[in-house]
């Protein structure tokens, strides 16, 4: 169990044994209820993307955010005219309508059927013997010519490797 100090919330394991976090607090990340007086770093990195897709890709492309969450991403998009960009996530629930229910395992599309296929600090949440059949199912997906972006945290950063040293845990941003 884990308790978020910062927002009052107590995370219970689900079901599955997962912390599902969607179901338990909602769709914060599309709301924005947390208060914060920092920008998390997988909110530069999601604008980092957004502004790179924006600049090289058309807006009738083929665009899929693996474990997407709440899909923020995608919906970001789809309100600039970004209207094939779509999202999946095994936890989907009422953030968005653009966000398909499935896992990262077993993606619900056609063989290189997408022309950018996005999984942003998803890859470090699947059981390490389980990483090289979900990285399978990207590259199935990624049509020819397309672009498969990828990032995963850096467990490297000093601040996590202190915190590894001193807590027995790696930082996280909360």
């Amino acid at each position: 169990m884990e308790n978020r100090q910062d927002t009052g919330i107590n995370l219970q394991p689900s079901e599955d044994g997962s912390l599902n976090e969607y179901a338990q607090r909602g769709d914060y990340h599309l709301e924005r209820r947390m208060a914060r007086k920092w920008l998390p770093i997988y909110f530069r990195r999601f604008h980092l993307v957004e502004n790179l897709l924006k600049r090289f890709y058309r807006k009738d492309s083929i665009i899929l955010d693996v474990g997407c969450g709440e899909g923020e991403l995608v919906e970001r998009l789809n309100k600039d005219g970004y209207t094939a960009a779509t999202g999946v996530d095994p936890f989907a629930g009422a953030g968005s309508s653009l966000v398909k229910k499935g896992s990262i395992l077993d993606l619900p599309f056609e063989d290189k059927s997408i022309e950018v296929v996005c999984a942003l600090e998803v890859l470090e949440h699947i059981p390490l013997n389980q990483q090289l059949a979900a990285a399978e199912q990207l590259f199935r997906v990624t049509r020819p010519g397309g672009i498969l972006l990828v990032s995963v945290p850096n467990m490297a950063h000093l601040r996590s490797r202190l915190s590894m040293l001193f807590r027995g845990r790696p930082w996280r941003n909360k």
